[in-house]
Order: C-alpha cells, then sequence, then structure tokens
C-alpha cells in the first residue's frame, strides 16, 4: 500500500525575521498522536504585515512579544502569581502554590480577570477551556497542554468512534465543559527535568483568542 507524504500548509501571521521552531500536532487514523519537529528561517520579506482577517481559519492565535517583557520568572521566587496583560485591558493571572520542581505533578492554575478585577466568563475554545504550550528553553522539551493532560481532541474523538463501534453507545461523547464563572483553569503537568521553561497560554473571552506568555525556573530535587 503506497502511503502519501504530510503535507501541511501554513499561512503566517506577521512575524519578525529570524530563525524559528515549529512544532505540528498531528494524530494518525489509529488515534497515535505524533509531534513533528523543523526549523524555520524568515527574512523581512517573509514576514509581510497580515491581519486576523486576512487569515483563513478564525481559530487563529498568535503573540509577538518582544523577549520578557510583560512577563515574570515563576519558580523558586517569593511572589506566589505572575500576571500578563491581555487585549482590552483584560488579564490572565497564574496563580502558583510554591515553587516548580521537576519529576513532581503540579497543577499549573490560570485565571482571567477583566478590568474590574472580577472573573472572565469563558468561551470554548477548540472544545476547550483553553490551551497551554510548553516548551524547554533549549527545545528539547514540548507538550501541548489541555486542562484533564495532553492526549488531543482527535484522539478523543477517534476513541470514542472505535468505542460506539464496539459497543453501540450511543451516549458516549467528548467533552470538556468550562469552568464555573470565578473558577479557574487548571493543567496537569509534571516537567521531566530542571530548567528554564516558556509557557504559552491561549483562551476565549469576548469573542476573542487571546494568548499569554510566562517563563518558568524549574528546580531539581536535591540528592
Amino acid at each position: 500500500m503506497h502511503r502519501l507524504p504530510l503535507i501541511l500548509l501554513l499561512l503566517l501571521p506577521a512575524l519578525p525575521s529570524g530563525s524559528y521552531r515549529v512544532y505540528a500536532d498531528v494524530t494518525h487514523e489509529s488515534g497515535f498522536t505524533q509531534t513533528l519537529t523543523g526549523e524555520l528561517s524568515l527574512a523581512s520579506s517573509d514576514s509581510a504585515p497580515r491581519d486576523a482577517a486576512s487569515l483563513t481559519d478564525p481559530d487563529d492565535a498568535w503573540l509577538v512579544s518582544k523577549g520578557t517583557e510583560g512577563t515574570r520568572n515563576h519558580g523558586p521566587a517569593s511572589e506566589s502569581s505572575s500576571t500578563f496583560s491581555l487585549p482590552d485591558g483584560l488579564t490572565l493571572r497564574w496563580d502558583s502554590s510554591g515553587p516548580l520542581m521537576a519529576n513532581t505533578e503540579a497543577s499549573l492554575r490560570f485565571i482571567v480577570l477583566e478590568t474590574n478585577g472580577t472573573p472572565a466568563v469563558l468561551e470554548p475554545y477548540l472544545g476547550m477551556q483553553g490551551h497551554a504550550v510548553i516548551e524547554e528553553k533549549d527545545g528539547r522539551v514540548f507538550t501541548h497542554l489541555h486542562p484533564f493532560g495532553n492526549i488531543s481532541m482527535a484522539s478523543q474523538q477517534k476513541f470514542v468512534e472505535r468505542e460506539r463501534t464496539r459497543a453501540g453507545k450511543q451516549n458516549l461523547e467528548v467533552s470538556c465543559g468550562l469552568p464555573a464563572k470565578g473558577d479557574a483553569i487548571v493543567f496537569p503537568y509534571e516537567f521531566p527535568r530542571p530548567g528554564e521553561y516558556r509557557i504559552w497560554v491561549q483562551v476565549k473571552t469576548h469573542g476573542k483568542i487571546m494568548t499569554s506568555v510566562f517563563n518558568a525556573r524549574v528546580a531539581g530535587r536535591s540528592t
């Protein structure tokens, strides 16, 4: 049986020129998910300005930040929370219960706040409460997280289809309900190694997809 090569077509927004790491999450017919990696160099001519209206998929979202502007290191420091300024005066706050440790399960807890400090009402984004991407500084660690872990929606759908066929279960559905108003989004994760990480969090509120970024310092366990 002949297998066709996988071709991904990306329509890029206005990105600064430079070198980029590219990650693509692909779900096979079996439900197995694979992350493909690559590198990309953009020249100035490749990054002509494009606004959201020129992109074909309304779920596309991106963030261009200058270094660590708008972020704070989050780890063994004395501060227990970090904040990121979102569009329209909203704020995404990262609440932490303590330092991050490698090989220790953590609950990454985020809450979106309105301009008056009250919790924002979230809307489904790609079927989820929110999405998070974690990358180690050198690119050796990458993961795409949902509030129930790192299993993809496409893998869940394949599982549901297979179970319906085998057992005739008509009420088996893929769902990830939104948190009640005032509740935070929580991503479970265990950092595999100590080091410097970046965490991107995407949510949808007020009809807009909003992206934030945080720096994370993960410590190793002392022996």
